[in-house]
């Protein structure tokens, strides 16, 4: 995010991908960089977007090409401008069953040397 620019409020957000769903999208897509919709979920903070992904049928811990998957960043892996954890997401997504990969890479745990982490894109 740049300064006075908005990716919009969590209810707009959730309205967006709803007429996603509506107009033909599917909630499996992937960007150029393998991130998915419920990547995109857990960086805003949304618990009910990401709720409302995994009932769409969403990938609950794809594997993206840092090797990160959603629970990955919840537990604090970060993007530019981004740099925080998630937990209340990372409680929801490990009650469901989610997994995060240790790939070359791949951040340490929570409070060890080295953490956070970013990719190398």
């Amino acid at each position: 995010m740049w300064p006075n620019e908005s990716a919009g409020n969590q209810e707009e957000a959730l309205e967006a991908v709803q007429l996603m769903i509506e107009l033909g999208d599917v909630v499996t897509t992937v960007d150029d960089h393998g991130d998915s919709a419920l990547h995109g979920s857990v960086m805003r903070g949304s618990k009910e977007l990401t709720l409302f992904l995994l009932g769409q049928g969403a990938e609950l811990s794809h594997v993206n090409e840092c090797g990160w998957t959603p629970l990955t960043i919840a537990q604090g892996v970060f993007y530019g401008n981004l740099g925080r954890r998630f937990p209340e997401l990372e409680v929801v997504l490990l009650e469901l069953g989610a997994t995060s990969p240790v790939a070359p890479g791949s951040p340490p745990p929570y409070g060890e040397p080295g953490y956070p982490a970013r990719c190398g894109r």
